[in-house]
């Protein structure tokens, strides 16, 4: 029973791993084709990055803290795109804090 738990929580951090890649890919892709940087899309790539750092299994000091880093700036950037964009704005708010506060502890 053990055995399976632990293939359940690899197979869990690759498609977390695999999410987060795909957020940062689809938040950088907007970004490369406008000028605009106060969107909601621009959170996005913080976002991915610090989920794909937040699956790791081996995460250091560092890392945590940059991941930290990377999710606070996802909830800054979705802050700043609250008056042009309210529900998407409100959306990478709580995707920020959710990234931001997960095994705080």
């Amino acid at each position: 029973m053990q055995i399976a738990a632990h293939d359940v929580s690899r197979l869990s951090r690759a498609v977390a791993g695999c999410a987060g890649v795909a957020v940062a890919v689809f938040g950088a892709l907007p970004l490369l084709m406008s000028t605009n940087a106060v969107r909601p899309a621009a959170a996005l790539l913080p976002a991915g990055l610090a989920l794909v750092l937040a699956v790791l299994p081996v995460a250091g000091r560092v890392v945590r803290y940059l991941r930290h880093v990377l999710a606070a700036s996802a909830t800054a950037l979705g802050a700043a795109a609250l008056p042009a964009h309210p529900a998407a704005g409100v959306a990478t708010v709580l995707v920020g804090l959710a990234l931001l506060t997960i095994d705080v502890w």
